[in-house]
């Protein structure tokens, strides 16, 4: 049986420097070292707990047998942010901590950088953090929606594959066809979000994603033409 890993448990005392620093953001300090326990840290724990305890690797094991895991066992470490690092934290003082501030639009700000950071620097960095995100939902939303697009064609290639090339050739016209409508709804639907904010960039996408629509039109049109050509003699 393998181990699941638990809720970790914070310090309720840490600070930095004459602040006390909250759970969410002790959540956000990263650069832990893992503290590797010996049996003198054991001897200075209450007698409940050395009672069933041992080390491992630098853990505390509570258990029968290490190596043969059952239900009810458990393993516990430590982590630990050295004394002499350096963070910078962007929150509302409250009183001798720090809590989260609220802008007029409901956005909550409270970040936390290892180092020294300037507010522009912070500033920076979660504006890549945000367009980082908004950019990966955009591609899960276009990917999602190509797939959705073409499982609703999907009965089209499934009567096709009676003849194995005709169903290989109507999926893979199905495939492209679905990519081609996401892509043009993803980019109308990025459009009319900017619109507000940035009107010309949304009325560039929009004619981009007219543009494809017509130029496709273009291709089918110049494609059934060259079919329907009458031969030469």
């Amino acid at each position: 049986m393998a181990y699941t890993s638990g809720d970790p448990i914070y310090a309720k005392t840490a600070s930095l420097g004459a602040f006390k620093l909250n759970e969410s953001i002790i959540k956000r300090i990263g650069s832990e070292a893992k503290v590797n326990l010996t049996n003198e840290d054991l001897a200075k724990m209450s007698p409940e707990i050395k009672g069933k305890a041992k080390i491992l690797d630098g853990l505390i094991f509570i258990g029968k047998d290490s190596g043969n895991a059952q239900v009810g066992d458990l393993k516990i470490s430590f982590s630990k942010i050295e004394p002499k690092a350096t963070i910078t934290i962007r929150a509302k003082q409250t009183g001798n901590s720090f809590s989260s501030f609220v802008t007029k639009n409901g956005t909550s700000i409270e970040e936390v950088s290892m180092g020294v950071k300037t507010a522009q620097e912070m500033d920076q960095s979660a504006q890549d953090s945000n367009t980082f995100r908004t950019w990966a939902l955009r591609v899960i939303g276009f990917i999602a929606m190509a797939i959705g697009i073409s499982m609703i064609f999907k009965p089209l290639q499934t009567m096709g594959d009676v003849l194995p090339i005709l169903g290989d050739l109507l999926g893979l016209g199905i495939n492209i066809f679905s990519g081609i409508v996401a892509f043009v709804i993803s980019f109308i639907t990025i459009a009319i979000a900017w619109f507000f904010y940035r009107p010309l960039l949304s009325i560039g996408l929009i004619v981009v994603a007219a543009a494809i629509v017509v130029g496709f039109k273009y291709y089918k049109k110049t494609q059934a033409d060259k079919n329907t050509q009458p031969a030469k003699a």
